[in-house]
């Protein structure tokens, strides 16, 4: 039954995190969104839906949420997740995608009762792919080309050893590119209102010429 499921979502102010937590609570879930301290907290005020602060980067603030939470599953998005800025700042990218991942699977393999974790990983694990590779199957060779893609990389292959070792539930998804409502700092997105700003630049131009 829904109502018996509770999901602890990491990186609940992003693109794909914000979308999960508004999708599982119309699913009647009980759902638990984390965010990072700096980021705004104005989210939506739904039923058996709430929000709390957490670095990744803390290990013990990790630990205390899901002790606190107890979920049935855990939707891992949150991480650093713009290759410029891995380039740029690689220790915290590592920090937060490696480290915090690290904790996050730490804290459930002492759970008396192991939630499913569902993990975002990243296409950026193949690095560049030849054409006749394409479509990529998971059996192709990670050869990842940033730091990005190599926290990404750290982060599926954790999950792997978790399993394995202490028998975490776990499942990896090699996510492409996402876009749509609500999306910043990626190119489709980014294109789509830039061409907007100019068409309605462009239309009250013509108002303006035609009064």
């Amino acid at each position: 039954m829904s109502q018996n499921k509770t999901a602890l979502v990491t990186g609940a102010e992003g693109f794909i995190g914000s979308n999960m937590v508004k999708f599982l609570q119309a699913k009647g879930w009980s759902v638990v969104g984390t965010y990072r301290p700096h980021d705004s907290n104005s989210f939506a005020k739904l039923p058996n839906l709430k929000f709390v602060q957490c670095d990744l980067r803390n290990g013990q603030r990790v630990e205390q949420v899901v002790q606190e939470s107890q979920p049935t599953h855990i939707f891992h998005f949150g991480a650093q997740s713009l290759p410029t800025v891995s380039w740029a700042d690689p220790v915290f990218t590592f920090e937060s995608n490696i480290m915090g991942s690290l904790y996050l699977f730490e804290a459930v393999r002492y759970m008396k009762k192991r939630p499913v974790v569902v993990s975002a990983c990243s296409s950026a694990e193949y690095g560049n792919v030849p054409a006749a590779a394409i479509p990529v199957t998971e059996e192709y060779p990670p050869t990842p080309l940033h730091p990005y893609g190599i926290s990404k990389l750290c982060l599926d292959l954790l999950a792997r050893e978790y399993h394995a070792d202490y028998k975490v539930p776990a499942v990896n998804i090699r996510l492409f590119n996402t876009t749509g409502p609500g999306k910043t700092n990626d190119a489709p997105s980014d294109f789509v209102r830039r061409i907007i700003r100019i068409k309605r630049a462009c239309n009250r131009l013509c108002w303006r010429w035609a009064t």
